[in-house]
């Protein structure tokens, strides 16, 4: 067996339950989305990094052609905490003082619906395209793991419950 092929075989496993990255994102705009997944993890060899991701499905139905699309509405990590920190503290509505929080207030935030602000921007140090998504507000709160409340059109008009 050549070495290619022992790689392989030695990763068959880990191949079979790789979880598929949707890499997708929205157009630029702002959309009415619910949060639906929340992970976390440790990556790094040598310098060890903390990170987390929250996939949100978009409910808009004023964007029709994107509405039921999932997206990764944040992806964070412990090298730069003040864009964890901050969309901590919008779905906690309070400030997040410890990272220790990080993880428990993003768990509790899957099941809400928040308003997200998609868009791109060309990076001043190697002139590549990156979209961002920003959660704004939280527009409705979990309900024992579940949203419900206002209609898709009421809650992009910024209706609350």
């Amino acid at each position: 067996m050549d070495e290619m092929a022992q790689v392989l075989a030695a990763t068959a496993e880990e191949f079979v339950n790789a979880e598929v990255i949707n890499r997708w994102m929205p157009p630029d705009g702002t959309y009415t989305v619910l949060l639906i997944n929340f992970k976390q993890g440790v990556a790094g060899e040598t310098n060890k990094f903390a990170w987390w991701r929250l996939l949100g499905t978009i409910i808009d139905d004023a964007n029709p052609e994107v509405a039921g699309k999932d997206f990764t509405v944040g992806y964070y990590t412990s090298k730069a905490y003040g864009l964890v920190k901050e969309a901590a503290s919008i779905l906690a509505d309070r400030k997040v003082t410890g990272n220790t929080e990080i993880a428990p207030v993003l768990t509790e935030s899957v099941g809400k619906v928040v308003i997200v602000e998609v868009s791109t921007r060309k990076s001043k140090k190697d002139n590549v395209e990156y979209t961002n998504a920003n959660i704004l507000r939280v527009v409705l709160q979990a309900s024992g793991g579940t949203a419900a409340g206002p209609t898709d059109a009421a809650l992009a008009e910024g209706a609350t419950a």
